[in-house]
C-alpha cells in the first residue's frame, strides 16, 4: 500500500469519485486538503456564504446526476450549512459535506470554535459519519458516497481537524470496489405480481416523481403510460417528471397543484408510483378535494427501502431503480398485455379537466389589484410560459412562491425544476 496523508487519501477518493469542484468559504481547518485541490484536477469554488455553496450544489446534482460536495470552517462555517443541507435531504439529493470540526485533544473543551456539528446533522442527511482515527479518513468518505447515492441524500464526514495531518498505508479503490452503481430491478418475481395489479386496472393512473427525472426514465414512463392508458400526474413541485406537451399529462399534485391531475387521480382504482416516497404532504386533500383514494392499489417504485409504503400502504412494492424497473415493467406489461389499451375517452378527458383548470389559475391571474397593479400570479404566468418556451430551468425559493408556482410551471423536458 503506498504510503500518504489523510489528506491525500481524500483527495483521491474525490478524484476517484469524478469531483471536479467542491465549494464553500475558506477555513484553516481544511488548509491541507485544499493545497491538493489544484493537483488533483479540483476546483474549490469560493461563495459568500455556505448556505449557497450547499444550494448550489444541490442544484448541480439535480443537473448532472453527480453527487455535490461542500466544505467550510468548523464550528460557525458548518453550522451555516443547515438550511441547504436540510433541503437537499427533503429533496432527495446526494451531497457530501466535509465538515472539520475541533480539534481530537480539544473535543468537549470547548476548543477552537467547537460545534457539535455530528449530532446536529444527524436529524438533516441520511448518515452523519465520524471520522474516529486519521487512518480511517478515505474509508469514512467512501462511505459517505456510498450512503449518499444508496438512499439518496446528503451525509455529512465530520472530522477533527487535526485529522487532515499524519501518514496512514492506503489503497486507492475504485468506486466499484465500494459501492453498486446506482440501479438494478430487486426482486424479478416481484414483477410478475405488479403486471397482475396492473392488467386488472380499469382506471390506472401513474404518478411520476423525481427519481424518474433523476435515472432518465422519461421515455420509458411515456411508453408505460400510453401502454395502459394511464393519465399521468407528476409529483409535488417535480413539474418536470413528465412532459406537459403529452396528451396524458394532467399537472402536478400536491400543495397548490393541478385539479385536474387531482381529479383524475381521485378516480383511480390502480396507481403506478414511479420514483416517489408518495409523501405526506405531497398528497395531502387540496382544495376540498380529498383526491388520493385509499381504496387504490398502488404499486411503488422507489430505490429507497425506506421509502415503500411509508405513507400509503402498497399492492407491491419494488424497491428499484425507476428507469432498470420501468424497463423491466414496461417489457413484462407488453408481454402480457400485447394489445396497448388506448381509449380516446380518457384521452378527452384529461383535455377536459386541464382545459378547465387552466382557465381557473389564468382567471385568477387576471383579477384586478390594488392600485391597477399586476396581480403576482399573472408575473408567474408570464414566466411559467417563457419557461416552457424556451425549454428554460426554473429555480423558486421556499413558501407559498415555489407552492404557487406548482401551477403554473410546466416543462417539456426533464431536470428543469429546481425547487
Amino acid at each position: 500500500m503506498p504510503k500518504m496523508t489523510p489528506s491525500e487519501a481524500m483527495a483521491e477518493v474525490l478524484v476517484q469519485e469524478g469531483v471536479t469542484h467542491v465549494s464553500g468559504i475558506l477555513g484553516s481547518a481544511f488548509m491541507d486538503l485544499l493545497d491538493l485541490f489544484p493537483a488533483a484536477g479540483i476546483d474549490f469554488i469560493s461563495v459568500r456564504h455556505e448556505q449557497t455553496a450547499g444550494h448550489m450544489e444541490d442544484a448541480f446534482t439535480r443537473m448532472t446526476g453527480k453527487a455535490g460536495v461542500c466544505i467550510g470552517q468548523n464550528g460557525p462555517g458548518i453550522t451555516n450549512y443547515v438550511t441547504a443541507v436540510a433541503t437537499a435531504n427533503m429533496a432527495h439529493t446526494p451531497m457530501v459535506l466535509i465538515s472539520p470540526s475541533a480539534g481530537s485533544i480539544s473535543v468537549g473543551w470547548d476548543g477552537f470554535q467547537e460545534c457539535d456539528t455530528w449530532n446536529l446533522f444527524k436529524p438533516i442527511t441520511k448518515a452523519s459519519l465520524r471520522v474516529p482515527h486519521p487512518k480511517r479518513a478515505a474509508d469514512i468518505l467512501r462511505t459517505a458516497f456510498r450512503i449518499a447515492y444508496a438512499e439518496r441524500g446528503p451525509v455529512l464526514v465530520d472530522i477533527p481537524r487535526d485529522f487532515f495531518y499524519g501518514e496512514l498505508d492506503e489503497d486507492i479503490l475504485a468506486p466499484s470496489q465500494y459501492r453498486v452503481a446506482p440501479g438494478g430491478i430487486g426482486n424479478p418475481e416481484q414483477f410478475r405480481d405488479a403486471v397482475e395489479v396492473l392488467k386488472s386496472a380499469k382506471r390506472p393512473v401513474i404518478v411520476s416523481g423525481r427519481g424518474v427525472v433523476d435515472s432518465d426514465a422519461l421515455e420509458t414512463v411515456k411508453a408505460l403510460a400510453e401502454h395502459l392508458n394511464a393519465p399521468v400526474a407528476c409529483t409535488y413541485l417535480h413539474n418536470d417528471a413528465f412532459p406537459c406537451d403529452h396528451p396524458l399529462w394532467t399537472g402536478p399534485i400536491g400543495y397548490m397543484g393541478s385539479k385536474a391531475a387531482m381529479r383524475i387521480l381521485q378516480q383511480a382504482d390502480v396507481i403506478l408510483a414511479i420514483g416517489t416516497r408518495l409523501s405526506y404532504f405531497g398528497t395531502l386533500p387540496q382544495y376540498d378535494i380529498n383526491y388520493f383514494p385509499k381504496t387504490a392499489k398502488i404499486v411503488q417504485i422507489d430505490i429507497n427501502p425506506r421509502h415503500i409504503a411509508k405513507t400509503h400502504p402498497v399492492a407491491v412494492g419494488l424497491c428499484a431503480d425507476a428507469r432498470d424497473a420501468s424497463v423491466e415493467l414496461l417489457a413484462r406489461v407488453r408481454e402480457a398485455m400485447p394489445n396497448p389499451k388506448r381509449d380516446d375517452a380518457v384521452y378527452a378527458m384529461v383535455k377536459a379537466e386541464l382545459e378547465d383548470w387552466y382557465k381557473e389559475i389564468a382567471a385568477i391571474a387576471d383579477e384586478p389589484v390594488l392600485d391597477g397593479r399586476m396581480h403576482p400570479r399573472k408575473a408567474l404566468e408570464v414566466v411559467g410560459r417563457f419557461v416552457t418556451e424556451h425549454n428554460a430551468i426554473a429555480t423558486t425559493d421556499i413558501g407559498n412562491t415555489s407552492s404557487t408556482a406548482n401551477s403554473y410551471l410546466r416543462f417539456r423536458n426533464a431536470k428543469r425544476s429546481v425547487a
